[in-house]
C-alpha cells in the first residue's frame, strides 16, 4: 500500500546503514553523477552531494577518534588490555605481509618484543605501548591501509579515556555524536533528493536509474545458508 511515509521518507535513515557504508555509497553516487553529467544537467545535485559529503567526512573525523570516544566510556582497562592482545595477535600476519617481513624496522617498531608483549602487557605498561603503537601506525599508514591504521591508533585514546574521569568525557562524546548526526542527516537528505531527481527523469526505467546508484553498497552482504544434502 502506498503512503506518504513510504514515498517521501528519508531512504537513508536506517540503522543498518553504518557511517562508513553511507560514505562509500556517497562517494560512489557522486562519481556516477559526474560521469553522467556530460551536458551539465546534474551540476546542482553534484554540488549538493559533494558539499554534504565533505561536511560529513569532516565532522566524522578520524575513525580512530570516533571509535575511541564511543568505546572509551564503557570499556574497562582489563577489557582493553585483552582487546589489544586479540587485535595484535589476529593482525600479525597481515602486518608482516604489508611491512615486508619480521626483520623490517617498520615491523619491529610495532612488535619490538614480539606478539607476546601484548599478551603479557600490564596496566603500567599500557601507556607506553599504546603511544608507541600510535606513532608506528601513523608512520606506516600508507602501507598498512586506513582501516588497520585507524584500529591501531585508536588504542592510545581508548586507554586514556578508560583511565580518565568519565564525567566530562560523556559531555564531549554527546556533543560529537550530535554533530555527526547533523552532518549525516544532511548527506542523507542530499542523497534522497538525488534519488527523486533520477526517478523523475527516468520513471519506471530501472536500468537507467541503476546507472546512478549501487544500493547494495549500503548493507552488509547477506550470505545464504547452504542446505545440507540428505545422506
Amino acid at each position: 500500500m502506498l503512503s506518504l511515509e513510504i514515498l517521501f521518507r528519508n531512504y537513508f535513515n536506517d540503522t543498518r546503514i553504518s557511517d562508513e557504508r553511507l560514505g562509500v555509497f556517497g562517494d560512489n553516487t557522486l562519481e556516477r553523477f559526474k560521469t553522467q553529467n556530460t551536458k551539465g544537467e546534474y551540476k546542482d545535485i553534484i554540488a549538493l552531494i559533494e558539499g554534504h559529503l565533505q561536511n560529513f567526512k569532516s565532522e566524522s573525523g578520524d575513525i580512530s577518534l570516533a571509535v575511541a570516544l564511543q568505546r572509551g566510556l564503557t570499556i574497562t582497562t582489563d577489557m582493553l588490555v585483552s582487546d589489544l592482545h586479540t587485535t595484535m595477535r589476529d593482525a600479525q600476519n597481515e602486518i608482516i605481509f604489508k611491512l615486508g617481513g619480521e626483520d623490517k624496522p617498520a615491523y619491529l617498531a610495532i612488535y619490538p618484543h614480539g606478539v607476546s608483549e601484548y599478551s603479557q602487557a600490564t596496566k603500567t605498561q599500557m601507556p607506553t605501548i599504546t603511544d608507541r603503537l600510535f606513532k608506528a601506525a601513523t608512520l606506516n599508514a600508507a602501507i598498512l591501509g586506513k582501516d588497520l591504521t585507524d584500529k591501531l591508533k585508536s588504542y592510545q585514546l581508548l586507554w586514556k579515556n578508560a583511565r580518565d574521569v568519565q564525567t566530562d568525557k560523556k559531555t564531549e562524546v554527546s556533543t560529537d555524536r550530535t554533530e555527526r548526526n547533523e552532518s549525516r542527516y544532511g548527506l542523507e537528505i542530499a542523497l534522497t533528493r538525488a534519488v527523486h531527481i533520477i526517478g523523475d527523469k527516468f520513471p519506471d526505467d530501472f536500468d537507467k536509474c541503476g546507472q546512478f546508484f549501487e544500493f547494495h553498497l549500503l548493507y552488509k552482504p547477506q550470505h545464504e545458508k547452504k542446505e545440507v544434502p540428505n545422506k
